[in-house]
C-alpha cells in the first residue's frame, strides 16, 4: 500500500470534519506478483483508555453504513453524526496471505451555530407547512 487519502489529506495530517457529510477517500496499492487485490474500508470510534488508565479498551465494532463503497479503492465516507474521534481503516489483501493495513484518524466536530440555526429554520418551516396542510384538509 503506498497511499491513503481522506478528503484530499494524507494520513499524517490532522483532519476535522463536519457531522453527517460525505467525503472522498482512496488508497493506492499494487501487488509485486500482480495478484488481484481485495480492499475493505471501515470506520470505528477511536479507542479509549480503561478506568485504570494503563490499557486501552477493546476497540468498538465498525460503524455500519458509513463507508459507501467498502470494497473499492476509491470510496466515499459519510461521517458519523455524533461528534468525537474516529479512525478510517483500510485493509488490502492479495488472497495469498499478503495484507497491508492503514488507518486515518479524524475528528467529527459538533454542530456549528449555523447548523443549529438552519435546523431551527427547517423545523419552523415544517411546522408551518403542517399547519397549512391541516387547514386545507379541514376545508
Amino acid at each position: 500500500m503506498s497511499d491513503i487519502q481522506f478528503n484530499q489529506h494524507f494520513d499524517n495530517q490532522s483532519l476535522r470534519l463536519r457531522p453527517g457529510q460525505t467525503y472522498p477517500a482512496f488508497v493506492t496499492a499494487q501487488d509485486q506478483e500482480h495478484d488481484s487485490l481485495r480492499v475493505v474500508w471501515e470506520v470505528r470510534p477511536e479507542s479509549r483508555w480503561r478506568e485504570d488508565r494503563k490499557t486501552l479498551q477493546i476497540r468498538d465494532e465498525p460503524l455500519p453504513g458509513v463507508v459507501l463503497a467498502p470494497n473499492q479503492f476509491k470510496t466515499s465516507v459519510r461521517t458519523p453524526t455524533k461528534p468525537g474521534a474516529y479512525r478510517l481503516y483500510v485493509t488490502v489483501t492479495d488472497g495469498h496471505g499478503g495484507a497491508s493495513t492503514a488507518n486515518f484518524p479524524f475528528y467529527v466536530e459538533g454542530p456549528t451555530q449555523k447548523d443549529k440555526s438552519q435546523s431551527s429554520i427547517t423545523s419552523k418551516l415544517k411546522s408551518s407547512l403542517q399547519a397549512v396542510t391541516s387547514s386545507i384538509n379541514t376545508k
